[in-house]
């Protein structure tokens, strides 16, 4: 079964993967203002929102964003 996040091009894969240790570490959620969310946003809208653009400033989005790269990591571990 083909995995729904294989639409992220392999090195954007592994830099997710890298940012694991920093958002299991988060305890309010992602941080505004953070180039690391700002990467989280980017992937998030260009793979995963469709018509629905994300963005930064939108307390619910930075929710939505962390759940789905939560998700992202879990489908890429073994």
């Amino acid at each position: 079964m083909r995995n729904k996040f294989d639409r992220v091009p392999l090195d954007d894969r592994e830099e997710i993967l890298k940012l694991k240790t920093w958002i299991l570490s988060l305890k309010m959620g992602l941080p505004r203002g953070d180039d690391r969310t700002r990467y989280l946003f980017e992937i998030y809208n260009e793979y995963f929102g469709g018509n629905v653009l994300m963005e930064e400033s939108c307390s619910a989005c930075l929710g939505k964003v962390l759940r789905k790269t939560n998700e992202f990591i879990q489908s890429y571990e073994h």
